[in-house]
């Protein structure tokens, strides 16, 4: 096989590919092989057949199409190793001399392929790295945000319902004097005063008594999910049942044991530890971001559109499998923005476009300086991330990646952290300068 490359502008390549008359019979004998098995020839089982009987009933041109369809692919990848090119789009191919048997098949493949990086300075660049900084406050809010956390409902000795209180009450909505699904519940439990409730729905009940019943008028907003609701007005008939108050622990040693700790000091000292390791994580998060930017900086590339239009693809996509995890559709979501699918995609070109640059780059130091990602690491990702989601066979389960073509995605995205890692580690960290709080 012999080929030659011909670069059309900075993203798009032509690929000529020719092979001899030995490669094309080989072709031949091997489309003969899948064909023999497919057609019927009068005293001949399927694939029984010899090659001379079946051109003689169907013709020679009968192998061409399927020789072809096996010569191609494996050539045309052959070529891209060859030259060392990874497309990142389908390729346009073209005959140029056509299959004959005895004869040199010539064909074209025009494709889009990862732009050439012109790399700047990637080693040993300055970026300004924080200084984790841990406040007592935040210990004392992680505190509170566990009383809350085992903070218990209790009746109150409250006669009438206040702000802050919560409510155990039934209630029945109507539209136009006519229940409507959806609008009717027993036993539940409302904060006064808390969000996520129609307005003035909540606040209808304040100065109720147990067991008294209430009508309640409410207007759904006019973005409300529920499209056969939004905008109109509805009346609930609310019967109070309970009232109760949420009791919070004392933060002494008896919850702090409670908690696994052998005192409030020990929990606060546990506390603040996880939270200094949190704030570390970030730290070094921000300090990688801005190393990053700094050698993207100094690097030159074409951002293929292709790949621009994959990433916004891909955060639109998430960005709706996000919504429907909160039960929104994309259609109400945009409704709600007052905003257009394309407009909305248009908003998220420019970060699609700094992450392909982003990647690009690093692709490019990657390659430049021989990293890659070795069994053994492959394997110790394999098993955490079995560890993970709790697979109980860890061979199985990357033979399941296997299956669905996922070890190679996950070899290359170690090796990308591995670059990453190195950048890092090559940077030069400097303090961080106080921002004018003017």
């Amino acid at each position: 096989m012999q080929s030659n490359v011909e670069r059309l502008d900075r993203t798009h390549v032509s690929i000529e590919v020719g092979l001899d008359p030995a490669e094309v019979e080989e072709g031949l004998g091997e489309a003969y092989t899948r064909v023999a098995r497919k057609l019927k020839i009068p005293g001949f089982r399927p694939g029984k057949a010899p090659r001379s009987v079946l051109e003689a009933h169907y013709g020679k041109e009968v192998l061409y199409y399927e020789a072809v369809e096996i010569l191609v692919p494996k050539a045309y990848h052959q070529a891209l190793h060859e030259h060392d090119l990874e497309p990142i789009d389908r390729p346009e191919m073209s005959v140029v001399e056509p299959l004959t048997a005895g004869q040199t098949f010539v064909f074209k493949a025009k494709v889009e392929v990862l732009p050439e990086v012109k790399l700047g300075p990637y080693l040993g660049v300055k970026a300004e790295k924080p200084v984790p900084v841990l406040e007592d406050e935040a210990v004392e809010r992680e505190l509170e945000a566990l009383r809350e956390r085992y903070a218990e409902l209790v009746l109150s000795d409250h006669q009438t319902l206040a702000k802050g209180d919560y409510a155990v009450v039934d209630f029945d909505g109507y539209l136009d004097g006519q229940a409507f699904q959806g609008g009717s519940a027993k036993g539940y439990t409302i904060e006064i005063g808390g969000e996520g409730y129609l307005p003035g729905f909540a606040e209808g009940m304040i100065g109720m008594q147990p067991e008294e019943t209430r009508e309640i008028p409410v207007k759904f907003p006019e973005g409300y999910q529920a499209d056969n609701l939004a905008g109109r007005e509805a009346q609930f008939t609310v019967k109070l049942h309970e009232i109760k108050t949420m009791e919070r622990p004392a933060l002494d040693d008896e919850f702090a044991k409670s908690l696994g700790s052998e005192s409030m000091e020990a929990l606060r000292d546990s506390i603040r530890s996880s939270l200094q390791t949190a704030a570390e994580r970030r730290v070094e998060q921000v300090f990688t971001e801005r190393v990053l930017q700094a050698v993207v900086k100094g690097a030159e590339v074409d951002i293929p559109e292709v790949l621009v239009t994959r990433e916004i693809d891909r955060r639109f996509a998430s960005m709706t499998k996000n919504l429907e995890y909160q039960g929104l559709t994309i259609d109400k979501y945009l409704a709600n923005l007052g905003k257009t699918e394309d407009e909305v995609r248009a908003e998220m070109r420019a970060g699609a476009e700094d992450e392909v640059r982003q990647e690009l780059v690093i692709e490019a130091i990657r390659k430049a300086e021989g990293i890659t990602s070795s069994d053994e690491e492959l394997v110790e990702k394999v098993t955490e991330l079995a560890k993970i989601y709790r697979a109980k066979d860890p061979a199985k389960f990357q033979r399941d990646l296997e299956k669905g073509g996922r070890i190679e995605a996950l070899r290359e995205n170690l090796a990308r952290d591995k670059t990453v890692h190195f950048l890092v580690e090559k940077a030069e960290a400097l303090p961080e300068r106080k921002k004018d709080k003017g």
